[in-house]
């Protein structure tokens, strides 16, 4: 199977994060697919030196958390199908609850942490994040030994991701054990942003920065992960877009001078 970039490996993998139906023979191809990447991602660590700390901790915080919250999530689901027998409705809906009572515990035992992603915090990257730190820190969170391809925190970020990923695929297996003859999800049709992506980036920044969701505590992560499952679209590594927008030469905010524009063409020709 052969390694991808990042954003080629977020087109072929979406569709197994989106199958809430999933079987074993999928989740072994999923979860040979998240160890390839995990394996290309260690392979480019060990051969190429980070060129500044920012980027060292990019890769510990997004790059490889997101990989790892793949490969953790699909081997979640392959342990629960493969060890539940058939049983009654009713002892799944047990089992199924008694793993989202498990991710509550999580997030509650790792409350600070996970607010510290939320709100996209950053002053304690340099510990969380960089590797110089991690034989000073050392702690249960490192996926494997390897000190060159492990910070203290790395893993942890992965192991909340994918509590969310399995959080939500939890949900739709009670939603089905409560209409078994049901086929449907709980989401409507969703429509396909057809436009650049560079574009949707730009414009949930703005939302983020306007503070419209959740009363100005929702993070970019959260927002742009709703636009991309309800848009159908791969949005890529949004931070690095973001920083790509900052240093436009002509106008930052392109496509959102070019929706003002629009709207006033419209709202000119329907006032005639």
């Amino acid at each position: 199977m052969e390694c991808m970039n990042n954003d080629k490996y977020i087109e072929y993998i979406n569709p197994y994060l989106q199958d809430y139906t999933i079987d074993l023979k999928r989740l072994r191809f999923a979860i040979e697919l998240t160890s390839n990447q995990l394996d290309f991602l260690r392979s480019i660590i060990k051969s190429t030196e980070f060129k500044s700390e920012e980027q060292e901790i990019h890769f510990f915080k997004h790059a490889k958390p997101l990989v790892l919250s793949h490969l953790i999530y699909f081997l979640k689901i392959h342990k629960l199908l493969e060890n539940c027998p058939v049983m009654l409705p009713d002892a799944k809906q047990n089992i199924v609850k008694d793993k989202m009572a498990s991710i509550n515990r999580f997030h509650k035992k790792h409350s600070s942490f996970i607010r510290y992603l939320r709100q996209e915090e950053t002053h304690l990257d340099t510990l969380y994040f960089t590797r110089n730190r991690a034989s000073k820190m050392a702690t249960s969170w490192n996926y494997n030994s390897d000190p060159d391809f492990s910070t203290n925190h790395d893993t942890l970020v992965a192991k909340y991701h994918a509590s969310c990923l399995f959080a939500k695929y939890l949900t739709h297996q009670l939603y089905l054990l409560d209409k078994p003859n049901s086929q449907e999800y709980l989401f409507k049709e969703s429509l396909k942003w057809t436009g650049q992506k560079v574009d949707l980036i730009e414009l949930i920044y703005a939302l983020q920065a306007s503070g419209v969701f959740e009363h100005g505590h929702s993070s970019v992560k959260k927002i742009a992960d709703f636009f991309q499952e309800h848009f159908e679209c791969n949005l890529g590594d949004v931070y690095r877009c973001y920083s790509e927008l900052r240093f436009r030469k002509k106008s930052r905010t392109k496509f959102l001078d070019q929706l003002a524009e629009q709207l006033q063409k419209k709202m000119d020709s329907d006032d005639f």
